[in-house]
C-alpha cells in the first residue's frame, strides 16, 4: 500500500490517497462508500471524469485509470479522504511508476467490427477496425489544428511517451472555468497554462500562481506558463491521448482499434467507450 497526497485541481482541497491491491476489480472509496470503476457509474464529464452513486462521488479519476489501463491492472482499491483524486504533477507518471511490478490480470479484448464515431460542434472522435490500439489526437482552437500526436500503444511506449504528459488549460478559459467551479486548485507544479496569444507576463494575473519570467516558455505559436520546461513539443496532444486511455479503461477491457480525435474531451471519450461496448 502507498499513500500519495496533493491538491484536487478542481476542488482545491488537500487530498490523501492510498492504493491497495484487490481481487474484485477496480474500486474507489471515500467516507461515503465504495464504487466500481465502470462506465455505468459516470455522471459527469465536464473538465474531468466523475463516478457517482447517490452521495458517493469520485472526481478526476482519468490519470489513475490511464495508468491502470497501461499496466493491465485488474484489481485495485483507491481510497481518498475527499471527493477528488489529487492532481499530483498533472500527469499519469506517479501512478504508472507506482503500479510497476503489480501482477497483471486477464482482460478481454474489445475488437472493433466497424467504424464508429461521436461528433458534435466541439469535435469528433472515431475508431476503426485494426489489429492493435493506436490513437491520433489533434488539438483544435478556433477551427484549426494547433498540435498533433500519433501513438501506437504498448506499456513501454506509454511510460516514455504518454504518462509524463501533463494536464493543461488555456489562459483565455481560466476565468470562465473558475466561475463555473473548476480549476480552484490550480497552482504551479500541477500542469501548465497555455498562453495562446502570448500576452505580456506583466499583465497576467492568475489566481494562486505567481508568474515569473522564468516560468514562461516559448513554444512557437504560443507560450506555456509552467515551473518547468515543456516535457514534449506536443505535450497537449499527448495528454489528450492519456485522457482517452483513462476513459477507455472504464470498459474493463483492452481496446483494439485505430482512434482519431479532433478537439474532443471526456464527454466524447465516454460516449465512444459506451458505443464500442454496446457494439
Amino acid at each position: 500500500m502507498v499513500t500519495l497526497s496533493g491538491i484536487g485541481i478542481h476542488s482545491g482541497e488537500n487530498i490523501q490517497l492510498t492504493i491497495s491491491p484487490a481481487t474484485d476489480g477496480i474500486h474507489f472509496l471515500n467516507q461515503h462508500g465504495k464504487i466500481r470503476a465502470d462506465l455505468s457509474k459516470i455522471t459527469q464529464t465536464a473538465q474531468a471524469t466523475t463516478l457517482q452513486s447517490g452521495s458517493l462521488k469520485i472526481q478526476t479519476i482519468e490519470h489513475c485509470m490511464s495508468a491502470i489501463y497501461a499496466r493491465e491492472i485488474v484489481g485495485a482499491e483507491i481510497k481518498i479522504d475527499g471527493e477528488e483524486l489529487p492532481i499530483l504533477d498533472g500527469s499519469a507518471l506517479p501512478y504508472f511508476d507506482y503500479f510497476r511490478g503489480w501482477n497483471k490480470g486477464h482482460r478481454d479484448v474489445l475488437v472493433i467490427p466497424k467504424i464508429q464515431w461521436i461528433e458534435n460542434p466541439d469535435g469528433r472522435i472515431q475508431i476503426e477496425p485494426d489489429d492493435h490500439l493506436s490513437i491520433s489526437y489533434h488539438v483544435m482552437r478556433e477551427g484549426r489544428v494547433v498540435e498533433s500526436c500519433t501513438f501506437d500503444f504498448s506499456e513501454e511506449s506509454y511510460g516514455k511517451e504518454i504518462a509524463p504528459a501533463r494536464t493543461f488549460t488555456f489562459l483565455s478559459d481560466i476565468q470562465s472555468l473558475i466561475k463555473n467551479g473548476f480549476v480552484l486548485g490550480m497552482q504551479a507544479g500541477c500542469g501548465f497554462i497555455v498562453n495562446e496569444n502570448k500576452e505580456s507576463v506583466d499583465k497576467l494575473k492568475i489566481p494562486g500562481i505567481e508568474i515569473l519570467p522564468s516560468h514562461v516558455f516559448d513554444c512557437g505559436t504560443y507560450e506555456i506558463i509552467s515551473d518547468e520546461p515543456p516535457r514534449f513539443d506536443n505535450e497537449m496532444a499527448r495528454h489528450k491521448i492519456l485522457d482517452i486511455l483513462g476513459d477507455l479503461a472504464l470498459t474493463g477491457k483492452l481496446v483494439q482499434g485505430k482512434i482519431t480525435a479532433w478537439g474532443t474531451g471526456h464527454r466524447e471519450n465516454i460516449e465512444l467507450a459506451r458505443s464500442i461496448e454496446r457494439n
